[in-house]
């Protein structure tokens, strides 16, 4: 019954299609849009956006270096030089983006967020715009290295990091309106000076690490009709928002619409976190698991250095939380859909105790090799996963979370 009659079903169901567009019209043609910007990580929400190629061109535009200290890009060639002799991949964790006019580029020797115009390869403007921020300061140790340590193989270990493995740094995420970059964002742990608080300096006097292991970062907007001007931050001891004092950001949010879908820690819990991107402010939050003390992120480097950020389609979001387990999130009743654990790589043993449960991690060079990306990719109602602590590559039902078919070794 239509608001103007009945009319009669359709006989057989190869004669349903035709019948609904007889009744309704038809359907638009399915077509593979190209992306003409570039957002946020793989594109869109699904994480599977394409873009047009195009052949090679002989010459560049425009060609802008992301890092000026000229002993730090030697370095960083001197690097690369040896992971290529090594047989290392050589996949930069520095992810930039085309939001409107402007190329969004992270600088891995200063940790700055950097506009460029698209057209020229003219700055635009820098964030944070002052060397003397808390967030420049942290990309050196300004401390000396503890006796007996290295300052220059120190340096080699931080430039290495925030190029090639510290996805949480180099990843960016836009809405169109504002770019979020997380900032404050110390090293990971790598069992020298760099994860130490306080070091000992000349005369054996203690020192404050501005680049130590931080269990804290800030969520930072920044208003691109206003040069990178910086709307609101969240997070860390100095955010605008209390509820979020001393969190730590996992990944880049997750934009979609007027909201924006964040990973956190806090107080030994991963969350996932609902912001208005307006203010910054906390509209609602959902917990989805619980971390052990010694499985903390300034002690899990492999979790720290993930960027671990959700994916939607279908009114689902799936969170990675690079800790054994994928979780998904039901956006329209904001509840738990479904869980999916897997064994973690890097645990050696786990035992119980007078403390309770404590885990053993294996060292960063235990796996023989390990997956990169562990953002969930969502195609035909699947998700594929390629977990960085996981050794398998894993695809599940998206509604359901059971597996689609047996965990593959990589």
């Amino acid at each position: 019954r239509l608001l103007d009659g009945e009319v009669a079903l359709f006989r057989s169901d190869d004669q349903a299609l035709a019948w609904l567009e007889g009744i309704v019209g038809g359907g638009r043609a399915s077509v593979s849009l190209a992306a003409s910007e570039w957002t946020m990580f793989r594109g869109n929400e699904t994480r599977t956006a394409s873009t047009h190629g195009g052949v090679p061109l002989i010459n560049f535009r425009w060609s802008l270096p992301t890092i000026n200290d000229p002993q730090d890009e030697q370095k960083v060639k001197s690097l690369a030089r040896s992971m290529r002799d090594r047989g290392e991949p050589n996949v930069v964790a520095l992810q930039p983006l085309v939001v409107q006019d402007s190329v969004i580029i992270r600088a891995p020797d200063s940790s700055k967020l950097i506009g460029v115009d698209l057209r020229t390869g003219k700055r635009q403007w820098v964030f944070p715009p002052f060397d003397d921020s808390p967030a420049v300061q942290a990309t050196r140790s300004s401390a000396p290295p503890a006796r007996g340590g290295n300052s220059a193989n120190l340096r080699d270990q931080e430039l290495k990091q925030r190029v090639w493995d510290d996805h949480a740094f180099g990843q960016v995420s836009s809405d169109g309106r504002q770019v979020y970059v997380i900032d404050d964002l110390g090293y990971a742990a790598t069992g020298n000076a760099m994860n130490r608080q306080v070091v000992i300096g000349r005369g054996g006097r203690p020192t404050i690490n501005s680049g130590w292991s931080k269990s804290h970062n800030l969520l930072v907007a920044l208003d691109l009709k206003k040069q990178g001007y910086q709307a609101w931050a969240v997070g860390g001891t100095t955010g605008d928002n209390p509820s979020l004092a001393g969190a730590f950001f996992l990944g880049p949010p997750l934009p979609l619409g007027d909201q924006l879908y964040a990973l956190v820690e806090l107080n030994s819990e991963l969350r996932l976190v609902c912001l208005s991107a307006k203010d910054g402010s906390l509209e609602w939050k959902q917990q989805l698991a619980v971390v052990e003390d010694n499985q903390q992120i300034e002690m899990d480097r492999v979790r720290r250095l993930a960027g671990a950020s959700p994916s939607y389609a279908d009114g689902v979001l799936v969170c990675p939380t690079s800790a054994g387990a994928v979780v998904a999130v039901d956006l329209t009743t904001r509840s738990l859909r479904w869980g999916y654990q897997y064994p973690r790589w890097d645990v050696i043993h786990r035992s119980s105790g007078a403390f309770g449960v404590r885990t053993m991690f294996a060292g960063a060079n235990a796996a023989q090799g390990q997956w990169i990306d562990g953002t969930a990719t969502i195609a035909d109602g699947c998700v594929v996963l390629t977990p960085v602590e996981s050794q398998e590559l894993h695809c599940v039902d998206l509604l359901t979370g059971k597996a689609r078919w047996p965990a593959q070794p990589r």
